[in-house]
């Protein structure tokens, strides 16, 4: 294929694993307020849509109530607000890049290819976690889940990325990511969209969201773009 101008990587679950030190922050929150604490791999399928959403997902599933209830519990201010600070002093504690993105960042980086990070997470979470893996002075741009007013699968954060790299023509930018949220938002400003296998995409097969290609690894780009 063309060599890309520019690759947008999602986050957790396709540059990251990120989810043990998410689920110990979860498990602060439950222990601080007296709560049952969650599996820790249980967290893997509720990340991808922004911190608040997930603790719904987890607070409905300690207290054993449906996802509209937890919403409206009287309760979720504080466990949300508490979760934060934990989140916060946990980030970076317990995550790692997963294999070959070091490496395929360090190479796009040395043959000009823009780099830039679109995720759901909130903007003081992943400038720590990119500052903790030293990913800070890889990227190029980042848009966050408080970066615009909209999140991904909306295409306003690839358009307003794209603007901020100035790049013009969509067929120059290829989407990488883990989920079916990743590949609607490729879809949705009509970028190419490949994505991992090794992902979390909510606990469901890769393969049934259609990707214009399914890699292994990431390390596998550098040759498929002709590096």
């Amino acid at each position: 294929m063309k060599t890309p101008k520019a690759i947008f990587f999602d986050l957790d679950g396709t540059l990251l694993e990120t989810s043990y030190e998410i689920s110990d922050a979860i498990n602060d929150t439950m222990e601080h307020f007296g709560l049952d604490k969650i599996d820790e791999e249980e967290c893997k399928e509720w990340i991808g849509h922004g911190t608040l959403h997930l603790m719904r997902l987890a607070t409905a599933k300690v207290k054993k109530i449906s996802y509209k209830q937890a919403q409206d519990d009287t309760q979720m201010a504080a466990l949300y607000d508490y979760f934060r600070i934990r989140y916060f002093e946990r980030t970076g504690t317990r995550s790692w890049l997963f294999e070959g993105a070091l490496k395929l960042l360090q190479t796009l980086k040395k043959n000009n290819i823009k780099i830039g990070i679109i995720t759901n997470k909130e903007t003081a979470f992943v400038e720590k976690i990119l500052t903790a893996h030293k990913l800070d002075t890889l990227t190029d741009c980042i848009v966050c889940g408080d970066t615009l007013e909209v999140k991904k699968p909306d295409p306003a954060g690839v358009f307003y990325m794209m603007d901020k790299l100035d790049l013009k023509i969509t067929e120059d930018i290829l989407f990488i990511g883990d989920s079916k949220t990743d590949i609607l938002t490729a879809r949705n400003a009509k970028l190419r969209c490949w994505a991992v296998t090794y992902g979390y995409n909510a606990g469901d097969k890769i393969q049934d969201s259609n990707p214009d290609k399914i890699i292994d690894s990431l390390e596998d780009i550098i040759k498929l773009i002709r590096l």
